[in-house]
């Protein structure tokens, strides 16, 4: 059960993304005692224009601690392809 990672995303209208995602170790490890936090919970969302994918992720670790934001961008090289050749 330690080793349990689980994560899901939800597509709403083929342009925008919901990512939820939860590690069971790292929420036993880095959570507080005396407090409650989103220890080992990540979370974020993609947005889909034309050929591109913006997308961004914030996991947490720990309360008052650095939690990283993750920005990517992704390109789609067989539309670019497609769109070039015709």
């Amino acid at each position: 059960m330690r080793h349990i990672v689980v994560g899901t995303e939800i597509t709403i209208a083929k342009v925008f993304s919901i990512r939820l995602g939860y590690n069971y170790r790292t929420r036993q490890e880095m959570k507080l005692v005396d407090r409650s936090s989103l220890s080992g919970f990540t979370y974020g969302f993609g947005l889909r224009v034309k050929m591109f994918t913006l997308s961004y992720a914030r996991s947490t670790y720990m309360t008052g601690t650095y939690n990283p934001n993750n920005f990517s961008l992704a390109l789609n090289f067989g539309q670019f392809i497609k769109k070039k050749t015709e």
